[in-house]
């Protein structure tokens, strides 16, 4: 089976796999699956788990904050704020941060808007 690579980048680091077959991502018009020789596209992404599927049929469930997913030449390029591989989060820590955010959140600022996005992206954490 044909496969493609996924690089998820980040701020302060970069993490890589290959010999992905499918990645699964919701968009804001529905659910897409990247497949190897997918046309080229580029999408923004909501908070969100992409699953990726290696050739061994193996899943791994990454979370991923505020992203811009990009597919070209077998190549899957998912910039983000922040990404946590489920299962492997500090829930402790989160819970304190989330509780700090919390009191950002209020009202119709930008930081309000940008907390409420962060608080939506530690839930989803949490609950993986």
């Amino acid at each position: 089976m044909d496969s493609f690579s996924v690089e998820f980048v980040l701020p302060d680091c970069t993490s890589s796999f290959t010999g992905i077959c499918s990645l699964v991502a919701r968009t804001g018009s529905g659910e897409l699956v990247v497949m190897a020789n997918h046309e080229r596209a580029v999408m923004d992404l909501p908070p969100q788990a992409l699953l990726l599927r290696n050739e061994k049929g193996e899943e791994t469930v990454v979370l991923v904050s505020s992203a811009v997913l990009t597919v070209k030449d077998n190549e899957c390029v998912v910039i983000a704020d922040a990404i946590v591989f489920a299962g492997s989060s500090n829930k402790e820590a989160l819970e304190r941060i989330r509780e700090e955010i919390k009191k950002s959140a209020d009202g119709d600022s930008l930081l309000a808007e940008m907390a409420k996005g962060d608080l939506m992206f530690i839930d989803m954490v949490l609950k993986a």
